[in-house]
């Protein structure tokens, strides 16, 4: 399926904003970091503890982590700039299989690339939270950025979280239709009071994009160890 005119219109927007370069090849055979705010437009995820939107907080953290990525000349792209969904009006069908498969798209139209879709988590028990970090099982190098995501959300921000790395089921559709390394960051459960206290506070975001950025850097240093 190729990508909508849509879609490429507004990465080449983003890259050429950038770069003054268009979205094929333009970064060459370096690994390209496909930054997701998940959800967006009429989807709006979850609704906070504290009436928090999903979609908003998504999105704040994902620029930050892209400006803090191009600010170290690493290359990466957004799936989304803005408060929208991803999708064409004239092509009929469920919007929101549309945004999923658009999204996808976008990573899979780089020849390296790695996904890394930003969310929040919500439970109808307010007692749960922390960060958590799926994996797609189809690329094992994920599993390699989950775990030191999942380490770093431990040992920089949240020292209580106890919570595991997990694989992917078909419930994560981003993640198991994936065919390069992908991993979906729960950054913390907003269905819980104090935890959405702190995802609504922008310094805490800052610190949250902080600690995938610092999870990238260490990705990029292994993976160039191991090749």
């Amino acid at each position: 399926m190729i990508l909508s005119a849509l879609i490429l219109n507004e990465l080449n927007r983003q890259l050429q904003k950038d770069t003054g370069t268009q979205v094929s090849g333009s970064f060459g055979e370096r690994t390209v970091f496909v930054i997701d705010a998940g959800h967006g437009g009429e989807d709006g995820g979850a609704i906070g503890a504290n009436g928090c939107i999903e979609k908003e907080l998504n999105l704040d953290i994902a620029l930050t982590l892209y400006d803090l990525l191009r600010a170290s000349d690493i290359p990466a792209v957004l799936t989304r700039d803005e408060d929208i969904m991803l999708y064409d009006e004239s092509i009929p069908g469920k919007k929101k299989s549309q945004d999923l498969k658009n999204r996808l798209e976008i990573a899979d139209s780089f020849e390296n690339s790695v996904l890394i879709s930003i969310h929040m988590n919500s439970y109808p028990s307010p007692k749960y939270k922390g960060a958590q970090v799926y994996y797609s099982v189809n690329d094992q190098s994920g599993k390699q950025l989950a775990k030191i995501l999942q380490d770093d959300f431990k040992e920089i921000l949240q020292n209580e979280n106890t919570r595991q790395i997990k694989p992917a089921t078909s419930a994560i559709y981003l993640l198991h239709n994936a065919k390069k390394p992908a991993v979906l960051v729960e950054c913390g459960f907003i269905s819980n009071i104090e935890e959405a206290e702190l995802l609504c506070n922008g310094n805490y975001r800052n610190k949250v994009a902080t600690v995938i950025y610092s999870s990238i850097v260490k990705y990029i240093t292994e993976q160039r160890t191991v090749k």
